[in-house]
């Protein structure tokens, strides 16, 4: 007999369906030379965060195309407050030089051109709060000596 009618995944319509419904995500996660992001996770301790970097698709972006820093802040049920994730758009081109802790400190100035340049269609409100995010992300990363890890 013909297997026509089959609806198995990844064969016939269904393969579009998916196709459509999935985006590919791809995560680079951050931590320090003793895992202390990590630890402090595991531990399910008030206040732990991680970093991470975050894009959508299947291929690497590249130059002026987004990847998100996201900052998640875990919190305890007790307090009564809600675990908060926080990401900021820059530019591929940009991470580099985000990371690069021999840079020195940030000032509002720089963080700000870096978010403006990702985000245009954000207005001024926005675009401070983003700024803000961003360089207390940046405080994380140097603060902690963060770099990609395998956890």
């Amino acid at each position: 007999g013909s297997s026509s009618g089959s609806s198995s995944i990844g064969g016939g319509s269904n393969t579009s369906l998916w196709t459509t419904l999935a985006s590919s995500i791809s995560s680079v996660y951050f931590d320090s030379p003793a895992m202390h992001m990590y630890t402090e996770r595991l531990k399910r301790n008030e206040g732990a965060q991680l970093f991470r970097i975050r894009w959508y698709g299947g291929a690497r972006p590249r130059g002026d195309e987004p990847v998100y820093l996201e900052l998640k802040t875990h919190h305890e049920k007790w307090i009564g407050e809600t675990s908060v994730k926080e990401r900021v758009a820059v530019r591929e081109r940009d991470v580099a030089q985000f990371l690069d802790t021999g840079s020195g400190s940030w000032d509002t100035e720089r963080a700000s051109a870096l978010v403006r340049v990702a985000n245009p269609n954000e207005d001024q409100e926005s675009i401070d709060s983003l700024t803000t995010l961003l360089l207390k992300m940046r405080a994380l990363i140097c603060k902690f000596n963060l770099t990609p890890c395998v956890r």
